[in-house]
Parts: C-alpha cells; structure tokens; sequence
C-alpha cells in the first residue's frame, strides 16, 4: 500500500472515532460534519453509502430531493428543511482554533522507524 493511501485510512479511522465520540468538541465536528459533509457528495452512490451516517448525526444526505426531481415534484422533508433555522453559530475559524492546539502542535510527530 503506498504510504499516502495509509495516511488517507488513518484520517478516516479518526474521523470516524470523533463522528462516534460524545465530548463537546466531538459533537461540535458531528454537527459540522451532518451539515456540510453532504455538499461534498455528488455522486448518487456515493449519498446512498454515507446517508445512514449522516442522517445518525441529525443531517440530510438529499436522496429524498434527487427522487423528487426526477419525478417533478417538490418534496415534503425539502420544505420542512427549508423552514428549519440553523442553530450553528460557528465559522471557519471556530474550526481553524479546534484543529490547532498548541499543547497537541508542541509534540514531535509519533515515528516507530517508519521509512517511506
């Protein structure tokens, strides 16, 4: 496996530990996740393997507005989510600060004599 490809598993194994997590700053990340991740998609399988994931954490994966555009009908969640206020109040730099602890940023990167 190249090294790269590694690094990519280790994100994701650790995003999927923060998405299970329950402290503050973890829910903080499931709520940004449900909101944005969703934007991200934009092929149909790719919506239909991560909408339980998303729809878990409070979110909508927008399967149910690419049904009713097909059929030429407007969707009755697509209103009521329209109508729904967004209760986050946070900004990119909210995000920025989460990511860059100076306490975590301090330590040496962790190597066990791993050579590319």
């Amino acid at each position: 496996m190249h090294p790269s490809t590694f690094n990519w598993l280790l994100m994701g194994a650790f995003l999927g530990q923060v998405l299970a997590g329950e402290s503050k700053d973890e829910k903080f990340i499931q709520n940004y996740f449900a909101k944005n991740f969703p934007a991200f998609l934009t092929r149909k399988l790719d919506k239909e393997l991560f909408a339980s994931m998303v729809k878990s954490l409070g979110g909508d994966i927008g399967l149910d507005e690419e049904a009713s555009k097909a059929d030429d009908q407007p969707a009755e969640q697509e209103q009521d989510q329209a109508e729904k206020t967004d209760d986050t109040d946070y900004t990119d730099d909210d995000i920025r600060e989460l990511f860059s602890d100076p306490q975590v940023d301090a330590f040496p990167p962790h190597d066990d004599g791993y050579r590319e």
